[in-house]
């Protein structure tokens, strides 16, 4: 018994836990719900509140949000659909006249070209405690077919508990934690190793959007509901947990998007942000 007290004990402190009480990074964990036509709530992923988000500095925000959330992208894309409209309709442009319209203006009239429009379907709400819940704004979605599934969400209210991201200081063998609501039980605690800093392997299924080439890879036991939870070392966020790879009989691999990769995205523009429902 006290080996196993032991184990806990070295493994809380290596996260960054304290003995004060629940450490802020656990309380900053909380459950997204997609919420239908009829106003019911549908679990699908965790989600976490963050101080910031690298990368996201050049992304123009309105309004403020109190909060900023952060987890995979898979987590809503579901309900966003893509639509190819015509650039010309985008940008509400008419062709002047001849003789005054130009070869530019008439070449785009007649033949526009297409762009893609990404369009929310289906509100999120997010909840920290099950007690009280706040409706959510998607602040940008990084491209799952090139490797990005991440997201950033915000909320309204300021919550007192965000977790930092962390420097990208890591290792193979070093002990990593990860908060997360598995297959809706609630909130648990789950510990584990990265055993690759970045997989070569292309893994990538393009009929799900998954492109899991560059990713760390991590010995954190996950489930359905795991998806979206913040790879913690130190207290702080290195990653963002998207998948498992594992065959019928094999180990399973935790699959989580390094934060280097997020950043990379958000500068690059890697992402898209969908027209929110009416």
């Amino acid at each position: 018994m006290r080996y196993v007290l032991l184990v806990v004990a070295v493994l809380l402190v290596v996260a960054g836990a304290s003995w004060s009480g629940v450490p802020d990074w656990y309380q900053a964990v909380g459950t997204l719900y997609a919420k239908d036509e009829s106003g019911s709530l549908r679990m699908v992923c965790t989600a976490s509140a963050v101080s910031s988000v690298p990368g996201l500095a050049g992304i123009e925000i309105n309004p403020q949000p109190g909060t900023l959330l952060l987890t995979a992208a898979h987590c809503v894309s579901f309900a966003i659909q893509k639509v190819e409209v015509d650039e010309t309709v985008i940008a509400g442009y008419e062709v002047r006249k001849l003789p005054y319209a130009s070869l530019a203006e008439w070449s785009k009239k007649l033949f526009p070209s297409k762009v893609a429009e990404y369009r929310q379907v289906l509100d999120f709400v997010w909840s920290a405690d099950e007690e009280n819940f706040h409706g959510v704004r998607i602040v940008a979605v990084g491209h799952e077919d090139k490797g990005y599934d991440f997201a950033v969400l915000a909320i309204k209210p300021s919550v007192p508990m965000k977790i930092s991201p962390g420097s990208w200081d890591v290792s193979p063998g070093d002990v990593v934690a990860a908060v997360s609501n598995p297959l809706g039980l609630g909130k648990q605690l789950f510990s584990g190793y990265i055993t690759m800093l970045s997989l070569q392997r292309p893994i990538v299924d393009l009929a799900y959007s998954i492109n899991w080439r560059g990713n760390m890879v991590l010995s954190v036991p996950t489930a359905p509901g795991s998806s979206g939870s913040l790879i913690l070392k130190d207290g702080k966020y290195i990653g963002v947990l998207v998948g498992v790879i594992q065959e019928r009989f094999g180990t399973p691999f935790t699959v989580a998007v390094p934060l280097p990769k997020i950043r990379r995205a958000l500068e690059q523009k890697v992402y898209f942000v969908p027209i929110p429902p009416e």
